[in-house]
């Protein structure tokens, strides 16, 4: 005769526990401003690319070079609007730590490079803007931080990852991993160097603004390796999409400024298609139904 099965609390199928959810106070305090100073600053930065010593933190070398920073930007907001979209916790963290690690990077960068900031200015707008900038990125990461650690505390669970990521998509993921986390510290560390191989014209400081962003992509693409599932990765998928798209768009918008005889020219059109392709096909694996809801 069969017994009728008994359950303990360790041997208990696990309840339907609930999902945490991403707090009012992340997405009020964090996101949404993040999300809104971002979409200002490539707007301006797109816009008015030739006016950087009037309005911007600090002059930048070159129109394509403020619009290429622009597109950085850019590709922030479209990070910041899909982590507002998501409602898991797990799906929208990933753009809440890597834009914490970049606003620490850029404050590293700013502070350095504070004889070039338009901190003291006769121009009354880029010098509030100098300013304003300083402040955003000393105020949000406590504001980070802090609401980090009430992130933690609230109450749910975080799903655990149901699979690991196919190895034919994990091998080209980590070779971007470490070839743009690899330039990136190179443009931070050593952007005297990279000036004379750039394809336009970008000053030190420029570099390290780009190089910046571009460890953060770098180490990203390692986070959603990590993360390993496909509904993870939509925010950072987005990000890097909008990223070649606006980019690519930057290059023909100032094609004049472009040496076109320069390899690295071409180097840097491929690699921003590749990142087009592959925030699109992140997308692709991101919107198909989870084997949860087969």
């Amino acid at each position: 005769m069969l017994a009728a099965p008994t359950y303990t609390a360790h041997s208990a199928p696990e309840a339907a526990a609930p999902v945490r959810t991403v707090t009012a106070g992340v997405r009020a305090a964090y996101l949404w401003p993040l999300f809104l100073l971002c979409t200002g600053l490539a707007l301006a930065l797109l816009l008015f690319s030739g006016d950087t010593g009037k309005f911007f933190v600090w002059t930048v070398r070159s129109p394509l070079t403020a619009a290429t920073i622009g597109a950085y930007y850019a590709s922030a907001a479209a990070l910041f609007a899909e982590s507002l979209r998501q409602r898991r916790w797990v799906d929208a963290r990933m753009g809440v730590h890597l834009s914490l690690l970049q606003l620490l990077i850029m404050l590293t960068v700013t502070l350095f490079n504070y004889d070039k900031i338009h901190l003291i200015d006769t121009n009354s707008t880029s010098f509030v803007g100098a300013w304003l900038w300083l402040v955003v990125h000393i105020v949000f990461p406590v504001i980070a931080l802090t609401l980090l650690g009430a992130q933690a505390q609230a109450p749910g669970v975080n799903p655990p990852r149901r699979e690991a990521m196919p190895v034919p998509l994990v091998v080209p993921l980590a070779a971007v991993c470490l070839a743009a986390t690899a330039l990136g510290l190179a443009m931070l560390v050593v952007p005297e160097r990279l000036v004379d191989l750039w394809p336009w014209q970008a000053s030190p400081l420029d570099l390290r603004a780009m190089g910046a962003w571009t460890l953060v992509y770098g180490l990203g693409t390692g986070w959603v390796i990590r993360e390993g599932e496909p509904e993870r990765m939509r925010a950072g998928a987005t990000a890097v999409c909008a990223l070649g798209v606006v980019a690519l768009v930057t290059v023909v918008g100032f094609f004049e400024e472009i040496d076109w005889s320069r390899e690295s020219v071409w180097v840097y059109v491929s690699v921003m298609m590749l990142l087009v392709l592959v925030g699109l096909f992140g997308r692709f694996l991101a919107n198909q139904p989870s084997q949860d809801d087969a």
